[in-house]
């Protein structure tokens, strides 16, 4: 089973019954591009762990537009933080870019689980602190880069994502708009 492979590389620390425990009260979910897994203002605390397919999180600022803050792609974990973590609306949307099939589980479910399951606490400590990795690693990004140098790293780290991700998306991302992003691209192709 592809799931269990997935956790068997993520959390070698779990036990089969462990997985098992996982498996059955996970629930399937497809979507199809275009649809919405999580809504900017609500508090869902339904994440998963995408299998395949590639989503986004933006934010809609107060004047429409939209600032692209993540990607999630196979093997990542997708979730509305802020309702799971602080409790508060999720202050993005998680869109799917290309269809998708996501094991989703409902947060309160599996904290029932790690409530009696110390190895499940601690595969949940190991998701949290990639998802405050990522969340540091973006702002360090956003403060410390400049945008040519966030985007050769975006391709260093990610190119499998190129062809996938609308360029308007991956410009949103990088802090620029779509012209500059092909400016950067023409200029980075002649040197």
């Amino acid at each position: 089973m592809e799931i269990t492979n997935h956790f068997r590389q993520r959390y070698p620390f779990l036990s089969d019954e462990d997985m098992l425990l996982m498996v059955n009260r996970a629930r399937p979910v497809k979507l199809k591009k275009g649809e919405v897994f999580a809504q900017m203002g609500t508090t869902s605390k339904r994440a998963g762990v995408l299998l395949s397919g590639t989503m986004r999180y933006y934010h809609i600022r107060e004047d429409g537009t939209d600032v692209t803050v993540f990607f999630r792609y196979e093997n990542t974990f997708v979730a509305p933080l802020e309702p799971i973590f602080l409790n508060e609306p999720s202050k993005y949307v998680i869109e799917a870019l290309e269809p998708c099939f996501i094991l989703c589980f409902e947060y309160d479910e599996f904290e029932e689980l790690m409530q009696s399951n110390v190895r499940l606490m601690r595969a949940f400590g190991k998701t949290l602190a990639e998802a405050l990795a990522l969340m540091l690693d973006r702002v360090n990004s956003l403060i410390t880069e400049k945008p040519e140098d966030r985007y050769k790293r975006f391709l260093k780290e990610r190119a499998f994502l190129i062809n996938r991700i609308p360029q308007k998306y991956i410009a949103s991302f990088l802090g620029i708009t779509p012209v500059s992003l092909s400016r950067l691209r023409a200029r980075m192709s002649k040197g």
